[in-house]
C-alpha cells in the first residue's frame, strides 16, 4: 500500500469519521502517505466531521469534497492541520459564505486550485476582509497568494464590478471559471 498516493471514497454513504479512532488507527496509519483523497458524493454535513477524517491523513496535497452537505464554517477553526493542500474541490457543497472561503484559504497557505462551482457565493460582494483583526493578514491577496485556478461557475455571481473585481489582485491566478 505504500505505492498507492491517492485513494477515492466516492458515494460510500461516509457521515462521520470512525466512532472510535483509535481502534482503527494502527490500520489508517498504514495510509498517512497519501496524497490525495476524493470524498465527493458522501453524507458529510458537519465541518468538524471532515476536518476529523482529513486530519488522519496529514500528506493529503488533493482533496474532493464535492457534492456533500457541507455548510459554512461558522466557527470551527481549522487550525494547522491543511499546510500541505494543493487543490480543493468544494463544488455543489451548500457553502454560502465568502467569509468560509477566505477561512479555508487562510488555513491552506500554499493553495493552487480551489473549486466552488455551484455555491452561493454571492455576498462577496460584502466580504470586507479589512474589517477583520488583522487586516494585513486577511487580504484575499496575501489569503490565495498561491492559486491560479479558481472555480466560480455558477455561484450567483451577477456583477462583474462588485463580485469579480474583489479577486482581481490575486497574483497568481491564470484561470477564472465563472458564467
Amino acid at each position: 500500500l505504500e505505492v498507492v498516493e491517492e485513494i477515492s471514497l466516492r458515494m460510500l454513504g461516509i457521515s462521520k469519521p470512525p466512532p472510535d479512532v483509535a481502534s482503527v488507527l494502527e490500520e489508517i496509519n498504514e495510509f498517512s502517505h497519501l496524497r490525495g483523497i476524493d470524498l465527493a458524493g458522501n453524507l458529510l454535513s458537519d465541518w468538524e466531521d471532515v476536518l476529523n477524517i482529513l486530519r488522519l491523513f496529514p500528506n493529503l496535497q488533493t482533496i474532493s469534497l464535492a457534492s456533500n452537505r457541507i455548510n459554512n464554517l461558522g466557527t470551527v477553526s481549522m487550525g494547522t492541520s491543511f499546510l500541505k493542500v494543493k487543490s480543493l474541490n468544494l463544488n455543489k457543497c451548500n457553502i454560502s459564505s465568502f467569509q468560509t472561503i477566505a477561512s479555508i484559504g487562510a488555513a491552506m497557505p500554499i493553495l493552487e486550485e480551489l473549486c466552488v462551482a455551484h455555491c452561493n457565493l454571492a455576498d462577496v460582494e460584502s466580504f470586507d476582509p479589512s474589517s477583520e483583526t488583522n487586516q494585513d493578514e486577511n487580504k484575499l491577496e496575501r489569503i490565495f497568494k498561491n492559486l491560479v485556478l479558481l472555480d466560480l461557475s455558477d455561484c450567483q455571481l451577477t456583477s462583474w464590478q462588485r463580485h469579480i473585481m474583489k479577486l482581481h489582485n490575486l497574483p497568481q491566478l491564470e484561470s477564472l471559471i465563472v458564467n
